[in-house]
């Protein structure tokens, strides 16, 4: 059941209609996708397609419509498949698609999927290209009847070959309450619902200055919302699409956000941003409802256009003339309580209330020694990480990279340690992805990165040269291939992570997705610590001086016990767990500080961390004292017994009577019974 439609029907839907020109008119591209529900990386790829629709196909002047077809394969249940059996099998047909996702540009079999750059190219070379046709389009609705009237005029000589007029109903945009199929996709663009009066189109005779009138109807179907007339002219003889128009409805809009989240130090702003676009030919005007999510001491405001409004403001409303849009901001700040926050921004048309749309953002803070970034293409495996984590000890936090958009390595610097994975997704860890990596690393970041395609994905799906210099340099490895027959992981001896480890990657109550797991070996200094079956390397770990790093060439969430997977999770981050100090001789059992203190951020503005970890197994007592640089005390943070295990503590820039500081540089101690560390704090104002 689907949860609420972007769309409305219209009486009457008025298209593009292409200015008069005497020799040439200028060219609209057609962007052909194919697709299916349960294709896992069309569930990464489709929104890079929607996103480069959005951005050149939805306002006037149009460059590029896109019309989205779905095979019959991996799922045949697929309801779009289902909607148009014998269009999307021609469709299929006629280019020759042997896999999905592909894309077809002006009936040619490019760019690759994904790529956005490429889709850009591939669309201003065909926009340089001037087209023989102009086309215009009326449609119209009457006693469930939709009706597409064409009229199109040859400009220019007329190519020869076998020419033909193909005409589709698209429905802009579909959302379910739950994926219809198990690629985990909910939302879906330019959906063709069918053609008329089928692939094959209408044979198109013309010569150069004639104009020529076409019309074909449709019995509306109850599932189409705000459908819309697709009309391109193609040729049979070499598959080139000459010229491509579309109608827009007469109510309809898109709310589209250009960065959904962030990861933020307490006291610092994160702005996301967003864009409300009238995409129908009337005017109209929207209600607009934000909705917090926040932790105690969070902050949230919003700003439309050039108006900024104060944060107990939570509706408001936008005019927006047919056409035109507006950016909506959202800016949320962590002043206290380090964790995660959202804001959900609903949109309402005032004319046609069914049509609305909501799009949620998310802050996530520093204040944490570990953040597990998810990066699955939405599969959603965090459970099989986080349990873990958190039985080891570790205080986390999560963040979707998929749903909520990359950050920068200087973000990822906020954690001691990284857990990054990424499923079943091999679009996963593209250039972006590993310059954030590389610059968190270099400044002595701690990773672990777990997936079965992610060097599938760099040395075959990408081909990428800079890609398998950092999978050398970064992750200790060299990819040898893409799957391997054995699902039993085991550990080598006397490794520091793996020694004695046995355990299977399928059955029991893993996720039980590994259908590709990687062959690799050990690359410069990494070093071997898991193996399938010691026939094969599946796992190295390298210590490069400034930074550690562990790599799985399998997927951690595969562990098929949670008592496997707890084992497993607590060694690797104990071997990756930044200065951990070798127990005193005479202090076993009695608490001692296992690691240096670290401050982050540092400098700060208003808030630091301090963190360490107390080894041991007695709780002791613990003293965190700050001092100005003449040496008088400014504050006393603790004072009291710990219990041994990963320690966190807040300065939030305050004196002992609750007064804020000025600006400069404070000395910080942290005293465990006779152990004592200082450091340096730099407040900035």
């Amino acid at each position: 059941m689907r949860a609420f439609r972007y769309c409305a029907l219209v009486l009457l839907a008025v298209a593009l209609v292409l200015p008069q020109a005497a020799l040439s008119a200028q060219r609209i591209v057609l962007l052909e996708s194919f697709t299916n529900v349960s294709c896992p990386p069309c569930a990464t790829y489709n929104p890079i397609t929607a996103q480069f629709i959005q951005d050149y196909g939805s306002l006037e002047p149009i460059q590029v419509i896109n019309v989205q077809y779905h095979m019959s394969w991996p799922s045949p249940t697929d309801p779009f498949y289902l909607m148009d059996i014998a269009s999307n099998d021609a469709a299929r047909t006629y280019y020759g698609i042997s896999a999905v996702p592909d894309l077809i540009t002006d009936g040619e079999n490019k760019p690759n999927p994904g790529d956005y750059d490429a889709m850009v190219d591939a669309m201003d070379d065909r926009l340089a290209v001037s087209a023989p046709f102009e086309i215009s389009l009326t449609t119209s609705k009457v006693d469930g009847t939709f009706t597409i009237d064409a009229s199109v005029t040859a400009v220019e000589t007329v190519p020869a070959g076998d020419l033909v007029l193909r005409m589709a109903i698209v429905e802009g945009l579909v959302l379910y309450d739950t994926p219809p199929g198990s690629n985990g996709e909910t939302e879906f663009h330019c959906s063709m619902r069918t053609m008329l009066p089928g692939f094959a189109g209408t044979p198109l005779t013309i010569t150069s200055g004639q104009t020529l009138e076409f019309s074909e109807s449709a019995t509306l179907d109850p599932e189409w919302g705000a459908i819309y007339a697709v009309v391109w002219i193609q040729n049979n003889t070499g598959l080139e699409v000459l010229q491509a128009a579309r109608t827009f409805p007469d109510f309809d809009f898109q709310y589209t956000g250009s960065k959904l989240g962030d990861i933020t130090a307490l006291g610092e702003m994160a702005s996301l941003s967003s864009r409300l676009a009238n995409t129908g030919v009337t005017n109209d005007s929207y209600d607009i409802y934000m909705t917090k999510d926040l932790p105690d001491g969070w902050a949230a405001s919003v700003c439309i256009g050039v108006t900024c409004y104060p944060p107990f403001i939570t509706e408001f409303a936008v005019d927006l003339a047919s056409q035109t849009f507006e950016e909506v901001l959202v800016d949320i700040t962590p002043l206290t309580n380090p964790g995660s926050g959202t804001i959900t921004m609903t949109v309402i048309s005032k004319a046609e209330p069914s049509l609305n749309k909501a799009l949620t953002f998310k802050v996530v803070s520093d204040g944490f020694s570990v953040l597990v970034v998810q990066n699955d293409g939405g599969s959603d495996y965090a459970d099989f990480f986080t349990a873990p984590i958190g039985t080891a000890g570790w205080d986390f936090i999560t963040y979707d990279w998929d749903a909520y958009g990359k950050v920068g390595g200087d973000k990822l610097a906020y954690y001691d340690m990284v857990v990054w994975f990424t499923g079943t997704s091999y679009s996963c860890i593209d250039e972006a992805d590993r310059a954030a990596i590389a610059t968190y690393l270099d400044g002595g970041g701690r990773l672990f990165m777990t997936g079965q395609d992610i060097g599938y994905a760099i040395y075959e799906a990408q081909a990428s040269v800079e890609g398998q210099e950092w999978y050398h340099n970064y992750l200790g490895a060299e990819y040898i291939s893409d799957e391997v027959s054995f699902r039993e992981v085991e550990g080598v001896t006397d490794d520091p992570i793996s020694d004695g480890l046995v355990f299977a990657i399928e059955g029991g109550d893993g996720a039980n997705n590994q259908s590709y797991p990687s062959k690799i070996e050990p690359f410069g200094d990494g070093l071997l610590c898991m193996q399938y079956n010691q026939q094969a390397s599946a796992g190295v770990h390298l210590a490069a001086g400034t930074f550690k790093t562990v790599y799985f060439a399998f997927g951690f969430e595969g562990i098929a016990t949670q008592a496997d997977r707890d084992l497993v999770m607590s060694r690797v981050l104990a071997w990756l767990a930044p200065d951990v100090a070798d127990v005193p001789g005479d202090q076993v059992g009695r608490a001692f500080l296992a690691s240096t203190p670290r401050v982050s951020p540092n400098p700060f503005n208003p808030c630091t961390k301090i963190k360490f970890d107390v080894g041991g197994t007695t709780p002791t007592v613990l003293k965190i004292t700050v001092f100005d640089v003449r040496g008088r005390l400014v504050t006393t943070l603790h004072d009291g017994l710990v219990t041994p295990g990963p320690q966190s503590f807040t300065w939030d820039g305050k004196d002992a009577g609750g007064q804020q500081v000025g600006s400069g540089i404070y000395l910080a101690q942290v005293r465990l019974a006779d152990q004592a560390r200082s450091f340096k704090m730099t407040l900035t104002k």
